[in-house]
């Protein structure tokens, strides 16, 4: 055989197995992550970023690693190190709001504005648009800047369809209570005619009611974790039942189906799955 063509297939043999071997170990990673091996997981894929920079698998791990880190601290860590290696990723979108959120979560407020605003910058007309504009409003009413903030809610507060219609709107009559601006409270008042579901329902003298299931996990701290994830984009009313061997999230106490429905919308319009069951009462 010509040494040549010998030298050609040597090195595309070698490039398939290394292909293999590395898809392999990522593969293992997430698998070890699917079933809560945390610490198998992201091991494995901190070797393929680390082992392998130039695989096509490297980009995926890395973000992997930083979206399963421990807790917010080390994901902002991880995540920072992302941007740093692929400031030009497809993932970059979500670290950065990310950021902004953890920031805000853990009160810097600061950082937050920071990576809130890198984000509308890169990101003009991005998927988290309106989460953005809400939490740098409510950073500029922690910062005293009243004005923003009224800019910042009323935008969200302007069509009935955007998630955060409702925050938005309960915090602009809240603050023109407080600040005796009549003209504006009538305003908002008549934007929630008919539009705000009962979040929360008395239910004592109910056999049954229906609330909405958010998600079911045999793992309790991954429950915990869903559920801080959902009060972190101002969902509230949320509590954890372990049902059999699984721990389930729900939310709400409703009189009626129709009551139900209506709170569903609130989290379908911001990309959560869920669904209403009927629960009887014990």
């Amino acid at each position: 055989m010509n040494s040549r063509i010998f030298i050609i297939i040597l090195v595309l043999f070698s490039c398939s197995v290394y292909s293999e071997s590395v898809k392999k170990l990522y593969d293992l990673g997430l698998s070890s992550i699917a079933e809560e091996n945390y610490e198998e997981g992201i091991l494995k894929l901190r070797t393929v970023y680390l082992k392998y920079p130039k695989s096509k698998y490297a980009e995926a791990a890395r973000y992997y690693v930083g979206y399963f880190a421990e807790d917010v601290f080390q994901q902002k860590v991880e995540y920072m190190d992302f941007l740093d290696k692929y400031p030009n990723s497809a993932y970059c979108e979500e670290i950065y709001f990310q950021l902004g959120l953890n920031n805000y979560v853990t009160k810097n407020f600061k950082e937050a504005q920071f990576y809130f605003e890198k984000y509308l910058w890169n990101y003009p007309t991005g998927n988290y648009l309106n989460s953005v504009n809400f939490y740098l409003g409510v950073i500029a009413k922690e910062n005293g800047e009243y004005n923003l903030y009224r800019a910042k809610m009323s935008k969200l507060n302007h069509y009935n369809k955007n998630p955060y219609f409702l925050m938005a709107s309960f915090l602009l009559l809240d603050f023109y209570k407080k600040n005796g601006i009549s003209e504006k409270i009538q305003e908002i008042e008549n934007q929630l005619q008919g539009k705000f579901p009962p979040l929360l329902l008395t239910t004592n003298n109910l056999n049954s009611y229906w609330t909405i299931q958010l998600g079911a996990f045999k793992s309790k701290n991954r429950a915990k974790k869903y559920k801080q994830l959902l009060e972190d984009h101002n969902f509230s009313n949320i509590y954890i039942n372990k049902i059999g061997s699984y721990y389930k999230l729900f939310s709400g106490h409703f009189s009626t189906k129709t009551e139900a429905r209506s709170y569903l919308k609130l989290f379908e319009d911001q990309g959560y799955e869920c669904r209403i069951i009927k629960k009887e009462k014990k």
